[in-house]
């Protein structure tokens, strides 16, 4: 039959396969069959990417190291440029000066520090002490060390409204899509700071972003309070501190969602400049009130 005559015919594109698969190992399995093809017409030999692509499929060789299975998705960036912003933006707030202010007197070009704010490139040691040294925090209560922890025998103030309230290793961010800048590390006690008025399980976090902007900015203390039935009742209008089911914490202010009441609430944010938007109630772990925001310009 002439079918089984073809058994005996050479391969004509035997030399072709051999290049292909030479070029794919050196290539420790990484080249596809676009770039194979380009290696392959540095040598001054004409081929058509549609024939190497068939010839590699015959081959089985194909390019798994950027799969995407082997790369799956990660929404984690990391500390690098969000840990830096909120520097830029407590000395934005705390001296009332612009961004391309703060360059001037750090000596450093405007596109400098913008890529460094953006985390294009990261900020060292050097711009840190810098940014220290030239503009020093105002904010007494942010330099409390887990070492310095106020006790109520020798430093509560004599006045018995006050009650000392512990500051927990935490912070909550004021944007909805934002990450904490303290993750994956155990809660501790760092300190203690007194408040009129509060009760026995009331807590003091710090407050990170910019997204609450003026009435919260960054690296302001809340004395916050565990709302147990807010399922029932949540009291719109207040701003809160909300645990998530993915493990952070946002403030904001919590509104009606008069479209779909049940299943959600409107999160409102002070900064202008950072929309509004709904939040699904089953993504909600807890809910806490802020009862007082201590700030560098007092309560």
């Amino acid at each position: 039959m002439y079918w089984q005559q073809r058994f005996d015919r050479e391969n004509p594109d035997e030399e072709l396969e051999n290049k292909i698969s030479e070029i794919f190992v050196k290539s420790n399995k990484t080249y596809g069959y676009r770039r194979i093809t380009g290696e392959i017409r540095k040598g001054n030999t004409k081929v058509n990417s549609k024939k190497v692509r068939r010839i590699m499929k015959k081959l089985e060789l194909k390019c798994v190291a950027f799969s995407h299975k082997s790369r799956k998705y990660n929404s984690y960036r990391g500390t690098v440029g969000k840990t830096f912003k909120n520097i830029i933006n407590r000395v934005k707030y705390e001296y009332s000066i612009t961004q391309s202010q703060i360059a001037d007197r750090l000596g450093v070009q405007k596109t400098y520090l913008s890529d460094m704010i953006n985390g294009r490139v990261p900020y060292n040691d050097t711009i840190k002490k810098k940014i220290i040294d030239t503009f020093p925090q105002k904010n007494e209560y942010s330099s409390y060390k887990k070492t310095e922890i106020l006790t109520q025998e020798n430093q509560l103030p004599a006045d018995s409204s006050y009650k000392l309230v512990p500051i927990i290793h935490i912070d909550s961010v004021g944007g909805m899509h934002s990450d904490n800048d303290v993750v994956g590390v155990p809660q501790y006690i760092e300190g203690y700071v007194p408040f009129v008025n509060a009760q026995e399980d009331d807590k003091a976090i710090y407050q990170s972003g910019d997204s609450m902007i003026p009435t919260i900015p960054p690296g302001s203390l809340m004395q916050i309070r565990e709302v147990k039935n807010w399922r029932e009742y949540f009291g719109y209008g207040n701003i809160f501190v909300i645990e998530l089911s993915d493990g952070r914490r946002i403030t904001k202010e919590i509104s009606r969602y008069s479209e779909n009441p049940k299943d959600y609430v409107w999160c409102i944010s002070h900064n202008p400049n950072v929309p509004d938007e709904e939040l699904p109630k089953n993504m909600i772990v807890s809910v806490w009130k802020v009862i007082k925001v201590l700030t560098n310009r007092g309560w």
